[in-house]
């Protein structure tokens, strides 16, 4: 199971906080609710959050750096840890293990779209008294749906964030607290807030695939689609498998996706339809491939040369079909796709190169771990 640090739902804010102001892009994931000004300061937070009916009790260290905060906590032997650009977008979560490697990590830069946030902020008049300090209650919420959770935030004339409650449009149900225990204001240096580089360093990560042997059933397909472009993109899909280890990646109409799975990691990367970074996921395997489950359609067809039947590949699915054409060493030589009816994607092999891999060839795109697609220009790097 992979475990990624919670989110708090701090606010760095001033009093001056504007209200019904729609904002521009998505915040980051786990600062829903931000402007990005804020003294710098350091807290200690008792947080509870209910996970299957239960309330769970931890304490996070809270770091503020000019736009960026860092949260951390304990976990096990190790760590987790949040760092995220409230100017930016970009939230990393990162799993640190007791020997100061990184055991995973979850990269989101949700701004990377464009989208539009609608963030209705209200100021309810109540104020607090915390960690010696006074505060006053804003009450929030993300876009108009009637279920969509409301944020309470006690927030201090400077924008330090005392107490972060998040709960359910109804008021029955409170997802998740964070309330101070004690507030420092001091100067925070950039490089106690910074990401690790390490963190976007693939020869960090490459060492950690695992074993992954020579085999002669190792391949490298490439199906694109009868109509090459859509919205002025090429759409294709790279099929790699050599050894234990499967990469395959897709250029659609919505931009560009990667994975890439090994007995002993998963890697997953996605990207819009600009070519701009929006999530990036990479944490431990341990073992877990998934079956197949594909269900054979007795349906026969030479593409590319070669023989190759037809597969369900998606048999319990009920609002999504999918289908493959593969042959008899299983390499995908047709992809068909559709949603209620209405085809998504059709692709064909115009290329099958057998045996001739290396572990090499699993490696994702170099892009994906450049650091100037998830950070804001003006930090630099932690080494």
């Amino acid at each position: 199971m992979v475990l990624i640090l919670a989110p708090i739902f701090l606010i760095g804010a001033a009093s001056s906080y504007p209200v019904d102001a729609p904002v521009i892009a998505d915040p980051p994931p786990n600062f829903q609710l931000f402007t990005p000004g804020g003294v710098d300061y350091e807290a200690r937070m008792r947080v509870a959050e209910t996970m299957g009916g239960k309330k769970l009790p931890w304490e996070i260290q809270v770091l503020r750096s000019g736009s960026w905060i860092v949260e951390r906590r304990n976990a096990g032997t190790g760590m987790q840890a949040n760092y995220s650009d409230l100017a930016s977008g970009s939230s990393f979560d990162i799993s640190i293990k007791a020997d100061n490697s990184i055991g995973g990590m979850a990269i989101f830069r949700n701004p990377a779209s464009g989208r539009a946030v609608d963030i209705r902020r209200i100021r309810t008049g109540d104020r607090k008294k915390i960690a010696g300090e006074n505060c006053t209650v804003w009450r929030s919420k993300l876009g108009q749906e009637r279920i969509a959770p409301i944020y309470m935030d006690c927030i201090t004339a400077d924008g330090v964030d005392l107490e972060a409650r998040v709960g359910s449009s109804s008021g029955n149900m409170e997802f998740r607290s964070a309330r101070a225990i004690k507030v420092i204001r001091r100067r925070v240096s950039a490089q106690e807030v910074r990401p690790p580089a390490k963190a976007l360093d693939w020869a960090n990560w490459r060492n950690k695939l695992g074993v992954l042997a020579k085999d002669p059933r190792n391949f490298e397909v490439r199906l694109e689609s009868a109509n090459s472009k859509s919205n002025g993109r090429k759409v294709y899909r790279i099929v790699r498998r050599f050894g234990g280890g499967r990469y395959q990646e897709d250029s659609t109409r919505r931009g560009l996706s990667v994975f890439l799975i090994t007995p002993a990691m998963r890697v997953s990367y996605q990207e819009d339809i600009q070519g701009r970074a929006e999530h990036l996921e990479i944490w431990p395997n341990n073992n877990q491939i998934s079956r197949d489950g594909a269900v054979s359609l007795n349906s026969r067809e030479t593409i590319a040369g070669e023989h190759c039947t037809w597969f369900n590949t998606s048999p319990n699915v009920s609002d999504v079909s999918s289908s493959e054409c593969r042959t008899a060493d299983g390499i995908p030589l047709a992809s068909r796709e559709s949603s209620w009816g209405s085809q998504i994607s059709d692709l064909r092999a115009v290329y099958v190169k057998r045996g001739k891999l290396m572990a090499s060839d699993l490696s994702p795109p170099a892009k994906i771990f450049d650091w100037k697609r998830w950070l804001s220009p003006h930090l630099p790097l932690r080494d």
